[in-house]
């Protein structure tokens, strides 16, 4: 900075004598003054590019200061600048100087040739329309062809440059992505690092993988990334290389390619983002067939190979992005083979070469970002390997401490009660969104201030989040009701005996919402979360999932002496999930001593009839452990209606009433209705129902 400054300062004390020297010799004083200003502008530039070579430019981090980005990216717009007048004027003094050569050093004869070709052509229109006719007569059919199917995958490619465009995403802005934040950081600083880093040995990476599950903030990072790192983006669908012609979608990819490599030779730097890469990134059928290679389908002009077409672009664009420009690498070969073909030119004259240097890789980082939410093996391995997109990094879905900072973010930007700004607000709003990721937080925030607009009021209120979750995750409310009152009725004690069990034998869930609220397809509903999220449960805690999802139908049976036909689908979950724990997990049937099992057997072999899926495919004896671990969980859920017959006659009037209970107050209703697990004798027949 100093060496900057000193140089301007300098050039601006010597521009008078510019300016009167030129005006001595004639020039206008105006003009004369506009020369010497080009010329301190020219020397103030010229210093820059010898800066950038000489003195390292000071690191960014992903935290650095909106003042020190603003003035970097000043700095490389300045250097930018320059060199390309510089080159243009290397290239025009060049030719200028082989002419003059060529004209014996007449100065008179040079300008005198580069006059007379420009007057030859202007004389003769026809021959400069002969020179220009065939490129512009492949372009204009091409156009006319290809170009309106070609410009609609093109124009889904956009590049952003620093201050062009403001995503509105700071890296604070990513929360519940605490691990791949810090991935990324150490990317990016290998990245930063450059020459450096290879200079020491290490290997630069090309690319990183995003992997996770939809709206947990793949694309929002590298946004992130982006727009704190002070470097232009190239962001593309992947629907932006499929095309209706086959070969249409490397045009895309290459057009990609291009407008990275301009953007990084601007910015000595680029970031290229394909959001949903499995697009064009799935496993190559000929792998799929372990080495086989399929035929593939014939398609002429249309489909077929579109995918993979694209995919091999990609690939080789990858390798590639860095090699050194055609054109350079071309005159410097042809030159150099000129000088060889002379004989009488030696290759160097002691250690002074006699050619020009091979063209080298641009120094440029591109670096390739893809974001995913198919697993890892579903992906063509050639383009995940390392020097490619080996790099992976995992997003997961936030847990509640994830959740809590996800809603204090989104609440601070939206008008809400202050109610909800206490800690334990915050608390039960992170506890009964168990399984919500930061876009479906973010859009319950923005549904809930719009229920509260429409209803007339400026901020929104705990109900109003509550009502978004639900439509988040049910659908919008019916506004018919139920036709008859038995029927409600029947629905209230379905979803009471879900939510009795859940409290009685899920000892680390708890219950978050239960509705009898018409929604979609859905005449009511329970949700619940874990308390402590985990990833492993034993088998106790699953029979304890089986004893929940068969407590409606217990509860019926109980109560009517029958059921509906609204236990289907709990009798498939629960027959999905029996069939895991035998077929799978390595889990039998928890049979207590004295147990009768050709009941057990009876009871499980009813309910695998009605709800058995077919998706686990096991033996006849595998099924029969099914069959006994499912009439099991049945006989607990059905001796535990009867015992606690008055407590979910207590959670039915609620619900009755209510319609929808959610959060604290459901588990208050719980706590209140005197819920006990029974003691069961196994050895009773009266313990065991006559389905």
């Amino acid at each position: 900075m100093r060496l900057s400054s000193s140089a301007t300062i300098i050039a601006a004390l010597t521009s008078p004598f510019v300016v009167a020297y030129l005006h001595v010799l004639g020039q206008p004083l105006w003009l004369a003054a506009l020369v010497a200003l080009l010329l301190v502008a020219a020397f103030r530039g010229a210093v820059d590019l010898a800066l950038k070579h000489l003195v390292e430019r000071p690191e960014l981090t992903l935290e650095s200061e909106p003042e020190d980005l603003a003035a970097d990216a000043l700095q490389r717009k300045r250097r930018y600048f320059w060199a390309r007048k510089f080159r243009l004027l290397g290239i025009l003094s060049t030719i200028i100087t082989v002419i003059w050569l060529f004209r014996g050093g007449s100065w008179l004869g040079t300008w005198g040739l580069l006059f007379g070709v420009f007057g030859v052509l202007m004389d003769n229109p026809q021959m400069l329309v002969q020179m220009l006719i065939l490129p512009l007569f492949f372009i204009a059919n091409f156009g006319i062809m290809f170009g309106p199917l070609l410009a609609m995958n093109i124009v889904q490619i956009k590049g952003t440059e620093p201050g062009d465009a403001d995503f509105g995403v700071k890296m604070g802005d990513v929360r519940g992505q605490a691990e791949a934040k810090e991935e990324i950081r150490k990317v990016i600083t290998l990245w930063q690092s450059g020459e450096a880093f290879e200079k020491a040995g290490g290997k630069k990476e090309r690319g990183v993988l995003f992997l996770g599950p939809p709206g947990v903030g793949k694309t929002f990072l590298a946004k992130g990334i982006a727009t704190n790192f002070n470097c232009p983006i190239v962001m593309a669908p992947g629907t932006a290389f499929s095309n209706a012609f086959m070969g249409m979608e490397i045009v895309v990819v290459l057009w990609m390619a291009r407008k990275a490599r301009k953007l990084a030779a601007k910015w000595e730097s680029c970031l290229i983002f394909i959001d949903e890469i499995d697009t064009i990134g799935m496993r190559r059928r000929a792998l799929d067939a372990g080495g086989m290679i399929h035929p593939q389908i014939p398609g002429g002009m249309m489909g077929g190979m579109t995918g993979g077409m694209a995919l091999n672009a990609l690939l080789v664009k990858m390798d590639g992005i860095d090699a050194p420009p055609f054109m350079r690498k071309f005159l410097t070969n042809k030159i150099n083979l000129w000088l060889d073909a002379m004989y009488v030119v030696p290759r160097s004259v002691g250690r002074v070469p006699l050619r020009l240097p091979r063209a080298k890789p641009i120094s440029n980082n591109v670096f390739f970002v893809g974001a995913t939410n198919v697993p890892l093996e579903a992906l063509d391995p050639a383009l995940t390997r390392p020097g490619r997109m080996g790099r992976h990094v995992y997003f997961r879905m936030p847990t509640k401490r994830d959740r809590i900072d996800i809603f204090n973010l989104y609440l601070d930007k939206v008008a809400h009660e202050a109610a909800m700004d206490t800690e334990h607000a915050r608390d039960e709003l992170a506890r009964i969104t168990s399984g919500y990721s930061p876009a479906m937080i973010e859009q319950v925030c923005s549904i809930a201030l719009a229920y509260a607009i429409h209803s007339g009021r400026n901020e929104f209120s705990r109900a109003d989040l509550l009502e978004a979750m639900v439509t988040i995750e049910a659908g919008t409310a019916l506004g018919w009701g139920y036709e008859s009152d038995e029927e409600e009725r029947s629905t209230a004690i379905h979803e009471a005996g879900h939510a009795a069990m859940s409290y009685l034998y899920k000892d680390n869930f708890e219950a978050t919402r239960l509705s009898i609220q018409k929604r979609g397809a859905t005449g009511g509903h329970l949700s619940s979360a874990e308390m402590i999220e985990r990833f492993a449960y034993h088998r106790g805690e699953l029979m304890g999932d089986l004893v929940t999802t068969l407590g409606a139908y217990a509860a019926e049976y109980v109560f009517f002496g029958d059921n509906t036909q609204g236990v289907g689908g709990d009798l498939g979950q629960a027959s999905h999930l029996a069939g895991l724990m035998v077929g799978r997990w390595g889990m039998a049937a928890p049979v207590a001593e004295g147990a009768d099992t050709k009941k057990l057997l009876r009871i499980g072999q009813t309910l695998v009839a009605v709800g058995r899926q077919g998706d686990i495919p096991i033996g006849p004896s595998k099924l029969r452990e099914e069959a006994l671990i499912l009439g099991v969980a049945f006989v607990r859920a059905w001796n535990a209606c009867r015992a606690n017959q008055a407590g979910i006659e207590k959670i039915v009037a609620a619900l009755l009433r209510q319609k929808e209970i959610s959060g604290d107050d459901l588990e208050k209703l719980l706590k209140s209705s005197g819920l006990e697990a029974p003691e069961i004798d196994w050895t009773s027949a009266d313990s065991y129902p006559a389905l």
